[in-house]
């Protein structure tokens, strides 16, 4: 009888396979640089066709993380490359196809020359990123980092959540007064995460507790319509509004049963009809309504009939998911990268993170709305999705983005390990603390795919300190169970 391969053969085949293929794609990469029309040429014969056949490929190999992450006839749809993949996914590949046929004539944008070099550009760095995910290096690098085993009680009370609740409300309704020093307003929204971290708190516990889970249901439906209401009157943020649903689901997932495929499907199909369009309309109403006004006027132009809903629904995402024209936009204006500048960018991350700008009063302007004054010439603070492969070309060149995005995916598994694959020996109530940490990590791990590598890992900092401090805070006492 032939022999099967062990598990770590097949590990090796795979690693194998991919490094085949990005040695194919560094060199194609090379010769797409220095002759951006030369991958055009034969058999493609127009930048279109160049753009739906590279998507085409991206969302493939994209799919590749879902295919090996299936456990138990499930997939593990919360294992951090399946998140990160689904947003390629969406921001590069589909984004991609969507390009070519809405409208057709991709040439009547401005770099249009360049989209093509941009999701080949993307698509290397996207490989690197896989390679580094599933290399053998991260299980012995996640196997170095000290990680505290907190135990948290299967039957807290609910004193401690509503405390960290009060105190990120008062931090939002500070952040409300003008005569609050600009010093003080860096605390002050770092504070205000406290009340959809102790929503999460309370969401979790719906499905762990031992006892009194119908309270704890009780306590998020008081505290969530709180907590969305000043979301929702402040920006419209899409993320403050789904973050609930987003953890509900990853606690079911968690802590229930798997989600199927189908659930996570018609879940997306429901979001992308009603939350997305819904809040694009509501963000372009006239700002000098107050939020009922502008919600009113909202439902009423989106029955009106004025727009075929589902064109709307698909817009709506389509136009915020343009990282592959960030992308563009940088290989097209970018001088030559100032290496040593790039370099210094990403070892000052701890300082973006912890130093607020009244001790650092020349503290770079968030790239991310840099981004937005140097290539499209806008004014104001309006944050523009760059990008990890486009900020990583910005400031190192191509090579920076092969070794960041591998990097990047060295990272990731790192934390996938230390916080949800190397802890099931644990006990569930020492694992409980780590799955709540890893909950939001993903969120934000998410978010950062759109931001510049320093923003997004900067980001990723403050909120990790914030949630270690609450990880600590709801730990139980010794000597309760």
């Amino acid at each position: 009888m032939q022999q099967q391969p062990s598990n770590l053969q097949q590990s090796n085949i795979f690693i194998g396979a991919f490094l085949v293929l990005l040695l194919l794609l560094i060199v194609a990469i090379g010769i797409l640089f220095s002759d951006p029309w030369m991958f055009m040429k034969f058999p493609l014969e127009d930048e279109s066709a160049a753009l739906l056949a590279l998507s085409i490929v991206f969302m493939l190999i994209a799919l590749i993380p879902f295919a090996l992450s299936r456990k138990n006839g499930k997939f593990d749809w919360f294992e951090v490359i399946c998140i990160i993949s689904g947003a390629y996914l969406l921001t590069f590949a589909l984004r991609g196809i969507y390009v070519v046929f809405v409208p057709a004539q991709i040439g009547l944008r401005y770099y249009a020359d360049t989209l093509v070099q941009a999701q080949f550009l993307s698509l290397g760095g996207f490989v690197c990123l896989l390679v580094g995910y599933y290399v053998p290096l991260t299980r012995y690098l996640a196997r170095r980092v000290p990680v505290p085993r907190w135990r948290w009680s299967l039957s807290p009370g609910f004193g401690k959540v509503i405390l960290l609740f009060l105190i990120g409300l008062g931090a939002r309704i500070a952040l409300t007064f003008e005569s609050i020093p600009s010093a003080f307003q860096y605390y002050l929204v770092w504070l205000n995460q406290l009340m959809g971290l102790a929503i999460g708190i309370a969401i979790l516990y719906v499905f762990v507790a031992s006892k009194h889970r119908r309270r704890w249901m009780i306590l998020v439906l008081v505290l969530l319509p709180i907590h969305s209401l000043f979301a929702f009157i402040g920006t419209g943020n899409k993320i403050t509004l789904l973050e609930p649903i987003f953890l509900m689901v990853i606690s079911y997932h968690y802590f229930k049963r798997p989600i199927s495929v189908y659930v996570v499907l018609i879940l997306g199909l429901v979001l992308s009809l009603t939350i997305f369009p819904f809040i694009a309309r509501y963000r372009i109403q006239r700002v000098q309504l107050d939020p009922l006004e502008r919600v009113t006027a909202t439902l009423i132009e989106l029955g009106s009939g004025r727009f075929e809903y589902s064109s709307l629904a698909i817009a709506s995402v389509m136009n915020r998911s343009h990282l592959v024209d960030s992308v563009a936009l940088i290989i097209r204006y970018t001088p030559e990268q100032d290496l040593v500048a790039g370099v210094q960018t990403y070892l000052l991350i701890p300082a973006y993170a912890f130093v607020p700008r009244a001790l650092w009063p020349d503290k770079p302007l968030d790239s991310a709305i840099a981004f937005g004054h140097e290539y499209l010439g806008l004014s104001g603070n309006t944050s523009i999705g760059i990008s990890n492969p486009g900020d990583l070309y910005k400031n190192l060149g191509v090579g920076g983005v092969l070794v960041g995005m591998f990097a990047l995916g060295v990272f990731y598994r790192v934390i996938y390990e230390i916080l949800i694959a190397g802890r099931r020996s644990w006990t569930f109530d020492t694992r409980l603390p780590l799955y709540y940490i890893y909950f939001f990590v993903l969120q934000q791990l998410y978010i950062a795919t759109e931001s510049p590598v320093s923003l997004g890992l900067s980001e990723l900092l403050k909120q990790l300190l914030l949630l270690l401090l609450v990880a600590f805070f709801m730990r139980a006492p010794l000597n309760r169970p």
